[in-house]
């Protein structure tokens, strides 16, 4: 793990994040960016993915706009000129970015800032006239009558880039915060799903997702309007005080807070008008997608599930290792549960959880000396415990041959991001804190290139501070 040093005087806490999309750009310590990463428009087998993002994206516009056909095929031929242009203005981003890192590997810490500093702003401006020009394009092909809908695109539009892909976007990140109830309860109800509902409940549910689109809309903007001023005071490269900075925190958290409050308002209400088994399903996918780090499949899952394709084994392995698989999941979902319920309640009360792309060490510099909350961490263990003895019986169930040919699970296309932060003074005990997020194969791909922001927090206290960031749309 690749280390930087932070001057005593101060503990630096860089922070990068994706606007419209969310990529593998090196950590803010690195500022490095390789051509050769994780391409976010390949697929496993190595076939481009782009062309369904961009049909998935326009047949949603085309539905909100209520366009025909020569209108869709036209806005699908307009949105894959703007992502090949914005593709270009990324290209030409990274290249300066990658610039920039040669003079952090000099240790001219004031030239990198400069330099990103510089790129990101020319390269916000360009992407602000490319967004600018395939939204004006879009909106020519508008019938008189189709004009009225716009506003509905343009809180589409926000829910794309606020909610769903991004994690954590705001302070620390509420749980919750970052889900769009709309396209699950769309998913949930298509086909014979749908088919159980009155004409009746289809009225009633349309209705409600009206309303909540009108909500949940209210505090988006204050989440877009805080995030424009930042960039627009700041630039790229932020400099907070420490109180400074966990101001912003809680400005934040109490946005994340409106946010979900307006979903779990929702959700009750929607559940209500949706079939015993629709209800389940849809408290089922909403609390999967609030709680995403806690819910994604793990490691051991995904291991004991390899397990099964091994070569040569007996039946008696075969049975052993389902009846393993069947308890582990139970067992994985009650303690996913109790760690949920203690993260909502810690996220409620303002206590420190110790998630998100900012980790305050556990009594250390920047937390105000407060500990994560212990009940939250009890859980943590918990789970953790779980996976520890599901780990130990596979190792009792296959032999050392059997373990070593365990096919290596793939990932997503949803792709993850993995945060690596490290703490302290290399003379004790570090703290080390590693942070997986799973955009989901369902969280939609943002427009254009992103914005980087690499956000430093200066307080007392001294030590290291290291981000590596890796992931794919």
């Amino acid at each position: 793990m690749a280390r930087t040093r932070v001057g005593r005087g101060a503990l630096a806490f860089p922070v990068v994040v994706a606007c419209g999309a969310l990529i593998g750009l090196a950590g803010a310590a690195r500022a490095q960016v390789k051509p050769g990463d994780a391409n976010p428009g390949l697929s496993q087998s190595g076939q481009t993915s782009a062309s369904h993002k961009t049909n998935s994206r326009i047949e949603r516009y085309a539905k909100v706009l209520g366009l025909d056909a020569n209108q869709t095929e036209a806005a699908r031929n307009l949105y894959e000129a703007y992502q090949k242009d914005t593709s270009a203005a990324a290209k030409k981003m990274q290249s300066v970015l990658q610039s920039a890192q040669d003079d952090m590997n000099a240790g001219d810490h004031a030239a990198f800032e400069k330099g990103v500093q510089k790129s990101m702003a020319e390269h916000a401006e360009a992407s602000k006239k490319l967004t600018e020009k395939f939204l004006g394009d879009l909106k020519s092909i508008l019938h008189e009558d189709q004009a009225s809908r716009w506003p509905a695109l343009e809180r589409l539009r926000r829910r794309e880039q606020f909610l769903n892909s991004m994690m954590s976007f705001g302070g620390i990140g509420v749980s919750g915060s970052s889900v769009d109830l709309i396209p699950i309860v769309r998913k949930l109800t298509e086909g014979e799903a749908g088919a159980k509902l009155s004409r009746e409940s289809w009225r009633r549910l349309e209705e409600m997702l009206g309303l909540y689109e009108m909500d949940v809309d209210r505090p988006l903007r204050e989440r877009q309007q805080n995030l424009e001023d930042e960039q627009k005071t700041m630039g790229a490269v932020q400099h907070f005080e420490q109180a400074e900075f966990e101001k912003k925190l809680e400005r934040d958290r109490k946005v994340d807070l409106e946010i979900r409050e307006v979903n779990g308002k929702y959700l009750k209400q929607i559940e209500g008008l949706l079939p015993e088994d629709l209800a389940k399903k849809l408290a089922d996918n909403y609390q999967v997608r609030a709680f995403r780090n806690i819910y994604k499949t793990s490691g051991v899952a995904k291991k004991m599930s390899a397990a099964m394709r091994v070569p040569g084994l007996s039946e008696d392995q075969k049975s052993r290792l389902q009846a393993a698989m069947d308890a582990y999941r139970k067992e994985a979902r009650a303690a996913n549960d109790r760690w949920a319920a203690a993260q909502y309640k810690a996220e409620t009360d303002g206590r420190a959880t110790g998630g998100g792309l900012v980790f305050f060490a556990p009594g250390g510099p920047g937390s105000s000396g407060e500990k994560v909350d212990p009940e939250l961490a009890d859980a943590r263990s918990a789970r953790r415990a779980v996976d520890d003895r599901a780990r130990s019986q596979l190792e009792g169930i296959l032999t050392p041959e059997q373990m070593a040919a365990i096919p290596k699970p793939e990932v997503g296309q949803g792709g993850l991001v993995r945060t690596v932060s490290v703490f302290g003074d290399d003379l004790g005990e570090d703290a080390v804190f590693v942070n997986d997020i799973d955009m989901g194969d369902d969280a939609p791909a943002g427009d254009g290139a992103p914005v980087v922001i690499i956000r430093t927090v200066e307080g007392p206290g001294g030590g290291t501070a290291t981000e590596d960031v890796k992931g794919k749309k």
